[in-house]
């Protein structure tokens, strides 16, 4: 369907029938197209025409896209069926899995700390430190305090 930029401008009443007239004879003596000649003679500007085209444009795609998909309709191929059991979450994997790595990092973190702990135990260790001997050793004495006595 051709758009007839006359029409439409007298439609949308941008410009009137003598204006139109107007532009007709202009294009009768000078050539060139309708929409040019009613801006060049500045009874419409350039920026409405373009959005008056645009418009139509959009308008008839619009009509064209409804006439194509009319008619078309949508049926269903396979009922969707409900699951017997949720997916998601499988809480006793989520359990054993918490438990496992919360004994690996457990495992990992005391021997870390026992590689990393440069502390002398007892005698024969720091006799296997030292090159000197031992002269004296001080032994371990429970607390004299008992618990609740003053």
């Amino acid at each position: 369907m051709a758009v007839r930029i006359g029409e439409l401008l007298l439609k949308e009443k941008r410009i009137t029938p003598d204006q139109l007239q107007e532009a007709l004879n202009y294009q009768k003596a000078n050539g060139g197209k309708v929409g040019f000649n009613l801006v060049k003679l500045g009874f419409v500007k350039d920026e409405e025409l373009t959005a008056l085209l645009s418009k139509q444009f959009e308008a008839q795609m619009a009509g064209r896209l409804e006439q194509r998909w009319k008619g078309e309709g949508f049926r269903i191929l396979d009922p969707a069926n409900l699951p017997e059991k949720p997916d998601s979450p499988r809480r006793l994997r989520i359990l054993v899995l918490g438990a496992m790595l919360g004994l690996l990092v457990g495992l990992a973190a005391a021997l870390a700390a026992e590689a990393l702990d440069r502390t002398v135990k007892d005698a024969e260790q720091l006799q296997s430190l030292l090159p000197y001997p031992i002269l004296a050793r001080i032994p371990h004495l429970p607390s004299l305090h008992r618990p609740g006595a003053r």
